[in-house]
């Protein structure tokens, strides 16, 4: 049997959405029920940005978004971080790069209490390491939690 494969931006963009759900649902709530922390590599801000530049609907997006978020219930992320740079790391994918940046000029990220922390990433990647686990240890801090380990 062959293998099915998306054939449209969409149908691409549902799929990404749907391992998301799938994911959400069966690894991170049951870890944040458990009372532990989790760190993701990914936010529904890379469904939009990625879909935009791939020439999606924003309205399809949106939808897909939403659908995300109902999974997600009341639980929002305690942080986010955007981490930038002024040039991609390979000249191969410099237009795509400048497209992808671009695209989170204008995202949706909508005001639903998340803290967004944008960290520069322009230095050798232990500079962006150590600016990210500075600004994790300071709101664990400010939330009162146990002190973050490294």
């Amino acid at each position: 049997m062959a293998r099915w494969r998306p054939r449209t931006r969409p149908a691409f963009n549902f799929c990404i959405s749907l391992a998301h759900i799938d994911a959400v649902e069966s690894t991170i709530l049951p870890i944040l029920n458990r009372g532990e922390h989790v760190v993701l590599d990914r936010y529904w801000w890379s469904t939009w940005v990625y879909g935009i530049v791939g020439g999606a609907s924003p309205r399809s997006l949106r939808a897909m978004i939403d659908l995300e978020l109902l999974h997600w219930g009341k639980v929002r992320p305690d942080l986010l971080f955007l981490v930038r740079r002024k040039t991609p790391l390979r000249e191969q994918y410099t237009q795509r790069w400048q497209q992808l940046s671009a695209s989170t000029a204008d995202w949706p990220c909508g005001n639903d209490g998340n803290t967004l922390c944008v960290i520069p990433n322009e230095r050798p990647i232990q500079h962006t390491l150590d600016a990210i686990t500075k600004e994790v240890s300071r709101r664990c801090r400010d939330l009162l939690l146990e002190p973050c380990t490294q």
